[in-house]
């Protein structure tokens, strides 16, 4: 299981991106998962209007993040 806090990202390039979305498929080719925790305003809307919302585990806070694996 991976847990990244992104409470202190302030802006994610297309390169930040691929590597998160590589240690996703890695997570999961482990049986394992990716989580993502706390995206600040910026972040979380490139991940939206990338379509990265919906292959990424996001969480309000790293509590919730924690809890979803179980």
């Amino acid at each position: 299981q991976v847990l990244v806090d992104c409470a202190a990202l302030a802006y994610i390039s297309s390169a930040g991106l691929r590597v998160l979305l590589v240690a996703a498929k890695q997570a999961r080719a482990a049986n394992g998962q990716l989580a993502l925790a706390a995206l600040r305003d910026n972040p979380r809307e490139v991940f939206d209007i990338s379509g990265f919302s919906a292959i990424f585990s996001i969480h309000p806070t790293v509590e919730a993040a924690l809890a979803s694996f179980g």
